[in-house]
């Protein structure tokens, strides 16, 4: 029979063994790298009529560090960005970080994926309102996501995302942004799979404060006019579903499509101290005292096409969908994208990344001449070239094109920028 004291050390050396045997499974792997370019941009901004050509330099270190085992991992990749130009105002300190976890069992899948960013709207408005200057952004964002088989050709997944925006300018508007996703997933064959979902989102800006002129009969005869301030939120939220299907045409070519609706409710409200939209007199800005809510009902499409083999990776998709946006709404945006890798030779690789957009004001008519900030049209393209000169260096060439149509600027505006630099890797650390 074994006394306590025996009993005690029976359980701590069964639990030394488990850790051991846990720890011994377990794999760590750490990845660094360090990108030095420089870089010219002969419109930096994306202005209409003030042009700025800018050159400069970027200092990238990273470092990417994974734990695995046979049930679940995590890991975690963070990038830093030192970039200095020949005009100190787009001067720029930048961090990327971004992290994700999952457990597996027989029973489902759990995971979360989360990214925290701090950049500047240099950077960040290019697919979003388009008004691009050098204000610092700051980006939080978590989505977990369980997934669940019901039988051996039935999936059930719970997918969701939790998005907060800060600007530390009063051009651009923060904001909330949450949503999620019920989707079943019925497993036809080896080919084909089939996917329903129901979505929902709810968006929460913050406040957009404006100036006005208040003119009264009275002040305006003794030639005295009082300025006012007013605040205004707004309030999205949708639901929708989708259906559709992932076929794999051949070997190396697969599609994946979805085709479905959404019903979005948007409310205003106004902060208004001085309680200038009860008053009569308010002859001047009554554009945000009429703000009216409204219903939209708006298409929701993601469509792709992925082709690889041992040369290529070939990727486009077309996506129309409602995204948040710094103008303090949200926005209904329609997006085509491509790219493309080629490796060349053994120590070559060659790529292209190119976008096209169209954005527009969720609800446009209640916003009245305040949706022209957003309507916009824009191109993205950019080509690169990469080679491996030895084991851990390499060689990176890049060229890029932007181009945007605002309707607000009443003209376009394109910008032609390049940029080279060499980068080193070193060896992978795993243990």
């Amino acid at each position: 029979m074994l006394r306590p004291n025996n009993v005690s050390i029976v359980l701590l050396t069964t639990a030394v063994v488990a850790f051991a045997d846990m720890a011994l499974s377990v794999e760590y792997s750490t990845e660094t790298a360090l990108e030095v370019t420089a870089q010219h941009d002969d419109n930096i901004r994306l202005d209409v009529n003030n042009a700025e050509s800018v050159y400069g330099h970027s200092i990238n270190p990273s470092v990417k560090s994974d734990i695995r085992s046979e049930t679940w991992d995590v890991s975690a990749d963070l990038k830093l960005q030192f970039s200095e130009f020949s005009d100190e105002g787009y001067d720029s300190d930048d961090q990327y970080l971004t992290f994700n976890g999952e457990t597996r069992s027989e029973k489902y899948t759990a995971g979360f994926t989360g990214q925290i960013t701090r950049d500047t709207t240099r950077t960040s408005e290019t697919g979003d309102s388009g008004r691009v200057s050098n204000d610092r952004r700051e980006l939080y964002i978590i989505s977990p996501y369980w997934q669940y088989p019901v039988t051996e050709s039935n999936l059930v997944s719970i997918s969701g995302s939790a998005q907060k925006v800060d600007y530390k300018s009063a051009d651009y508007i923060g904001y909330e942004y949450w949503s999620g996703q019920l989707q079943w997933t019925h497993v036809f064959n080896e080919r084909l799979r089939l996917n329903a979902n129901v979505n929902t989102s709810d968006y929460d800006s913050d406040g957009l404060t404006d100036e006005y002129t208040f003119v009264d009969l009275f002040g305006f005869l003794n030639g005295s006019n009082d300025q006012i301030e007013q605040t205004y939120f707004t309030s999205t939220k949708g639901v929708g579903y989708q259906f559709g299907f992932q076929y794999q045409l051949a070997e190396n070519l697969s599609f994946d499509g979805l085709w479905g609706k959404s019903d979005t409710e948007t409310t205003y409200s106004i902060k208004d101290p001085e309680g200038a939209c009860n008053d009569p007199a308010f002859l001047l800005g009554r554009g945000v005292c009429d703000l009216q809510d409204n219903d939209s009902k708006t298409d929701q499409k993601n469509i792709s096409l992925k082709w690889d083999d041992e040369l290529n990776s070939f990727y486009f998709s077309y996506a129309l969908s409602t995204q948040p946006s710094s103008d303090g709404y949200v926005l209904e945006s329609e997006v085509y994208k491509l790219a493309w890798n080629h490796r060349l030779f053994r120590t070559g690789v060659v790529s292209i990344d190119a976008s096209y957009g169209e954005n527009e004001a969720l609800g446009g008519s209640s916003l009245g001449n305040r949706t022209l900030r957003s309507e916009r049209d824009y191109w993205t393209a950019v080509a690169r070239y990469s080679h491996q000169v030895f084991e851990h260096w390499f060689v990176k060439a890049s060229v890029r094109y932007r181009y945007q149509d605002r309707k607000f600027d009443r003209d376009d505006a394109e910008a032609l920028g390049g940029r080279i630099g060499i980068e080193y890797r070193p060896t992978k650390f795993v243990w």
